[in-house]
């Protein structure tokens, strides 16, 4: 294939890929205000848990952190040696504008150059 079919059948499926996300986006949001009507219902009828039309449905509580204060809580993490309450990720905008601005990186942070093809509409 020469490239100006490549780049011609790659729009032509991004095109519906697209047109599809849109798709599946709006019945999302649909089907998130449906789950919170029913989730409603079920609680106040006291119902935990029933099948109708070839689907289970189950309302369930589970416990998530929410944090009010990062920094308590880094101090806290730290003093008690807590770090797998942290996830191990750094946050790519600021770390490269360290670089750009020329700010000396800690020596176990390396910075890995990742090759990718970046293709945009118009």
């Amino acid at each position: 294939m020469e490239f100006s079919e490549l780049t011609k059948r790659y729009a032509s499926l991004r095109s519906d890929r697209d047109e599809l996300a849109a798709q599946v986006s709006e019945l999302e949001e649909q089907m998130k205000e449906v789950e919170a009507t029913l989730r409603g219902r079920m609680l106040d009828a006291g119902v935990e848990n029933m099948k109708q039309d070839g689907y289970s449905f189950k309302v369930e509580s589970e416990i998530v952190p929410k944090v009010s204060d990062w920094e308590a809580f880094y101090s806290w993490a730290s003093d008690n040696i807590r770090w797998e309450l942290i996830r191990r990720q750094i946050n790519v905008t600021p770390f490269r504008k360290m670089i750009e601005d020329g700010e000396e990186l800690p020596a176990c942070v390396v910075p890995e150059q990742v090759t990718k093809l970046s293709i945009r509409k118009g």
